[in-house]
């Protein structure tokens, strides 16, 4: 592992710590969070261009988070990235705070308010479309989650997508096969995902959503402007580092009582930690141009 690779594994430990004591404070959907730490740390940490000092800078990259409810993961970036005091993020979902169960667009740093699930490809495809007319180098980030995609807007938007030859859109599927308190594959299955946005015309990579390494090497890779858009299947598990509750279909929008939360910081900071007999192995499959 490289210096750069401990310094963002770092982030997403300190990242969370704080979704952790979000959840003390008041219930969150801290499992899909904890899914994406790792991807928003690669990103925040090592491959946006984005700046506090100033979160309208027309070159920026640009990250939507169309599952919104995954909010305290981002929070968490965005603070340690220098956007806002940890103070509103502990007092989440509460009118002493701007911050809450979903992303709002009046919070600097957050692009667009989301929350109602399939809107955020769309968006996305928007804004890196403007970029691509504009003549800018920035790329737009989009994160989905994998039930998301049962909604049939996602579905427009990645047909659409290659058609404007985005090679400036990056799309990231939250592959935790888990979608509120059900499996994915239990409700309205969407495997094979890899051929699907393929025949769609993305270019796809595959990857473990918890190493980094893997997820700087494929997020860093910028397409032309006229090459096509890439999707980044990424494996994940809901409630990464955190043993008692790593995927459980009943572990989503949940409290941690003070012994849990304590448990949990535990084994974040890299206590004794026993591995959940349903966590899920990672497997990795190549990037195809």
């Amino acid at each position: 592992m490289t210096d750069e690779e401990k310094e963002i594994c770092k982030k997403a430990q300190e990242m969370r710590l704080i979704q952790a004591e979000m959840s003390r404070e008041f219930p969150c959907y801290i499992g899909s969070s904890l899914s994406i730490t790792d991807v928003l740390a690669v990103l925040y940490f090592s491959v946006m261009k984005v700046d506090p000092e100033k979160p309208k800078d027309p070159d920026r990259d640009i990250l939507v988070l169309s599952k919104g409810h995954a909010s305290p993961a981002l929070y968490a970036a965005l603070h340690l990235r220098g956007y806002m005091p940890k103070k509103n993020l502990l007092l989440h979902s509460t009118l002493e705070s701007p911050v809450y169960y979903h992303p709002s667009a009046k919070i600097p740093g957050i692009e667009v308010s989301t929350g109602s699930l399939g809107h955020g490809l769309n968006f996305g495809i928007g804004t890196a479309l403007a970029q691509k007319q504009d003549g800018r180098k920035s790329r737009t980030f989009v994160i989905v989650g994998d039930g998301e995609l049962n909604e049939g807007s996602n579905w427009e938007a990645i047909m659409s997508a290659p058609a404007f030859k985005l090679g400036n859109l990056v799309a990231i599927v939250d592959r935790n096969g888990l979608q509120a308190n059900k499996r994915t594959e239990d409700l309205i299955p969407i495997e094979n995902l890899k051929d699907k946005w393929e025949s769609f015309g993305w270019r796809v990579a595959v990857v473990d959503g918890h190493d980094v390494g893997q997820l700087r090497e494929v997020l860093k890779i910028s397409g032309t402007p006229q090459s096509k858009p890439l999707v980044v299947i990424a494996k994940t598990v809901r409630n990464k580092g955190i043993s008692f509750q790593e995927d459980q279909v009943d572990a989503w929008n949940l409290q941690l009582s003070e012994e849990d939360f304590q448990r949990a910081c535990a084994e974040i900071r890299g206590g004794i930690r026993k591995s959940s007999k349903n966590a899920k192995s990672q497997s990795v499959v190549g990037f195809k141009e």
